[in-house]
């Protein structure tokens, strides 16, 4: 059930990479301003994702790269369960029902990757957090499946908590580090 590859024709490109990290998102967190200082929901967390990810392309534009890296991830969501809790089962204020927050966190990140895809070839790199790492996971493999017919765009859904991704002679390492022994 995949839609089809949608067909882009970019500009000419440069050699380089550029990432795109936009992190512990905390998508479906509920904060209310006289209590905490400054409000914070799904439409304002959509709103500040699609305004940094704007910026970003915007500062590395004139890079013109060959290939976007985008990391999703890090507490991309705010909670993990149905009972609306982290991974380890803290309770979290959630905006919305379980199912508004995984949705909107989908299609949030397909309009993202299709706006990457204007630029250049997606390479997306699933990293788990505390808060989300079975719901991040899900969300990685219905991205695969979703843009499977696209040549320009993969998907590590892999379940390791670490992930690597290669460009030319750097390895470029991601975890969230909740679970990575302290030296």
């Amino acid at each position: 059930a995949a839609p089809p590859a949608r067909i882009i024709i970019r500009p000419p490109s440069g050699d380089g990479l550029l990432e795109i990290s936009i992190l512990d998102l905390h998508l479906g967190k509920l904060c209310w301003a006289p209590e905490v200082g400054e409000a914070y929901n799904l439409d304002i967390a959509q709103r500040t994702f699609h305004a940094a990810l704007e910026d970003l392309l915007a500062k590395g534009a004139a890079m013109k790269p060959s290939t976007i890296l985008l990391p999703i991830g890090n507490d991309f969501f705010n909670v993990d369960t149905i009972a609306g809790t982290t991974t380890a089962g803290t309770p979290q204020d959630e905006d919305g029902r379980w199912q508004q927050g995984f949705i909107a966190g989908r299609k949030l990140m397909v309009q993202a990757i299709e706006r990457c895809r204007e630029v250049a070839p997606v390479e997306i790199v699933m990293v788990a957090g505390n808060h989300d790492t079975a719901r991040l996971y899900y969300l990685g493999e219905v991205l695969a499946g979703w843009f499977r017919h696209s040549s320009d765009v993969r998907v590590d859904a892999s379940p390791t908590q670490r992930k690597y991704f290669r460009w030319h002679r750097s390895l470029i390492g991601f975890t969230h580090g909740d679970n990575e022994p302290v030296a």
